[in-house]
C-alpha cells in the first residue's frame, strides 16, 4: 500500500473515531430520555385510563416529554457534584496544612461505617424485600447511591490522610472497587430517576383533572348516535329535528385532553378517577362534530359551587 493509502485510510479511520465518541453519548442520552418520556406518558394517560399506545405518540414526542422529568434529576445532580468537589477540595487543604487531622479522619471513618450499612439496607432491599423493616419508595435505591458514595468518600479521605495505607490495596483492586462501586450509583440513580418518572406522570394528571374545571377552551361534540355518556359527567341535549339535519345529540362539557394529527382525546371537565370517562374522536370520523369555544370567565369559575351544576359553562 503506497503512503498516500495509508495517510487515506488513516484519516478515515480517525475521523470515524471521532464520530463514534460523538455520537455514542449522543445515542445513549436520547435512548434515556426516550424512556423516562414513556415512563411519563404511561402514566400520566394511565391515570385518565388511556393507553399512551392509543394516541400513536413518536420517538420524538417522548423525547420531548421527557425534558420536564430530568431537568430536576439534572439540577439536583450538578448541585450535588459541585458540593462534593467543594468538600473535597477544602477536606484536602486541611489535611495538607495538617489541621484537624484526627477529626477528618474520624469523618472518613464514619462515612465508611454507614455507607456500609447503607449498602448493606439497599442489597437486602434487592435480593430480599420481604425482610425490610422500614420500606418507602425510593429507600432502596436511595441507600445504594449514598451507602456507595459514602463508601468512596471515606476510602478517599483515609487514602489522604495515610497515602502509603492505600497502597496496599494493588492497582487492580482499586479499580474494581471504584467501578463496582460506580456502577451502584449509577444504577441507583437510574432507578430513582424511574420513580420520579413515574411520580411525575402521576402527578402531572391529577394536576391537569384538577384544571379542567377552570379550563378556558370548552367542547362541544355533536354525534348521529347517542354515547350514552354518564349524566353526571357529560350534558347530553337532544337537537330539533330539522331538514337536512343528521346530528340528534349535543354534548357539553367537554375539554380537550390531548390532539394527535389523526384523533382528539375528550374528557369531561368534572372528571374523576372514580368516574372515569372519555371520549377519543378520529379527525376524519363524519358521524361527529366538534365546536371549540373560549370562555375566558372560566377562569375564575367558583370550585365551591363545584357539585351544583356539571360544569361552569352550564349553571342549571
Amino acid at each position: 500500500m503506497s503512503r498516500d493509502a495509508e495517510r487515506s485510510t488513516a484519516g478515515i479511520e480517525k475521523w470515524i473515531g471521532v464520530v463514534a465518541a460523538v455520537l455514542a453519548p449522543t445515542t445513549l442520552i436520547t435512548g434515556l430520555a426516550y424512556y423516562f418520556g414513556l415512563v411519563e406518558a404511561r402514566k400520566y394517560y394511565g391515570y385518565f385510563g388511556l393507553d399512551a399506545n392509543a394516541l400513536g405518540l413518536t420517538n420524538g414526542d417522548y423525547v420531548t416529554r421527557s425534558v420536564g422529568v430530568l431537568y430536576p434529576p439534572a439540577i439536583a445532580m450538578l448541585v450535588l457534584v459541585w458540593v462534593v468537589i467543594s468538600v473535597g477540595a477544602l477536606l484536602r487543604r486541611a489535611i495538607g496544612k495538617g489541621r484537624r487531622r484526627r477529626g477528618i479522619r474520624w469523618f472518613g471513618i464514619a462515612c465508611l461505617g454507614v455507607g456500609a450499612v447503607l449498602l448493606v439496607r439497599g442489597v437486602l432491599g434487592v435480593t430480599a424485600p420481604a425482610l425490610e423493616i422500614i420500606t418507602f419508595t425510593g429507600l432502596t435505591p436511595g441507600a445504594l447511591a449514598v451507602g456507595a458514595g459514602l463508601v468512596l468518600a471515606g476510602l478517599w479521605i483515609l487514602a489522604q490522610l495515610k497515602p502509603v495505607a492505600a497502597e496496599a490495596f494493588s492497582p487492580t483492586h482499586r479499580r474494581v472497587t471504584l467501578g463496582v462501586a460506580a456502577t451502584a450509583i449509577v444504577l441507583a440513580l437510574f432507578w430513582l430517576t424511574n420513580i420520579y418518572a413515574t411520580w411525575s406522570g402521576l402527578h402531572g394528571g391529577e394536576r391537569t383533572a384538577a384544571g379542567l374545571w377552570r379550563r378556558e377552551t370548552v367542547v362541544e361534540l355533536d354525534t348521529k348516535e347517542r354515547l350514552y355518556a354518564p349524566p353526571q359527567l357529560v350534558s347530553e341535549t337532544r337537537l330539533p329535528d330539522a331538514e337536512g339535519q343528521t346530528f340528534r345529540y349535543r354534548y357539553r362539557c367537554l375539554r380537550v385532553l390531548e390532539v394527535r394529527p389523526d384523533r382528539i382525546v375528550l374528557v369531561p371537565a368534572k372528571w374523576t378517577p372514580e368516574l372515569g370517562y372519555l371520549v377519543i374522536v378520529r379527525a376524519d370520523d363524519a358521524s361527529v362534530r366538534m365546536t371549540v369555544t373560549r370562555l375566558s370567565a372560566l377562569a375564575h369559575a367558583d370550585y365551591a359551587t363545584y357539585d351544583k351544576w356539571t360544569c361552569p359553562e352550564i349553571r342549571s
